[in-house]
C-alpha cells in the first residue's frame, strides 16, 4: 500500500512540474499566476532534482531571476512572463 501511495505521489508531482515548467523557469501557477518566484523555484527544484528531465529548470529559473534589473547586491524575488518576449 505504501509503495502504491508513493508511486501515485510521484506521478502527481511529475504532472504538476510539467504544468509549472515554462521557458522562463518554474512558475507558481501557469494559468493564474505566471511568475517565477525565487523562493518557490528553489524549493520546487529540490523535488525536481529527483525527476529525470526536470533538473535544468532550476538553472533556467535562476538565470531568469538573475537577468532582472536590480541594484547590487539585491536579488529579484520574482519575474513574470510579461517581462519576456516569447
Amino acid at each position: 500500500m505504501i509503495g502504491d501511495l508513493t508511486e501515485l505521489a510521484m506521478e502527481k508531482a511529475q504532472a504538476i512540474l510539467g504544468q509549472g515548467c515554462s521557458p522562463i523557469g518554474l512558475m507558481a501557477s501557469p494559468e493564474g499566476y505566471p511568475h517565477v518566484w525565487a523562493r518557490d523555484s528553489v524549493i520546487t527544484s529540490l523535488g525536481a532534482l529527483l525527476l529525470a528531465g526536470h533538473e535544468h529548470f532550476l538553472r533556467v529559473s535562476l538565470a531568469t531571476l538573475a537577468g532582472q534589473p536590480m541594484g547590487y547586491p539585491q536579488q529579484p524575488w520574482s519575474a513574470g512572463m510579461d517581462n519576456f518576449a516569447c
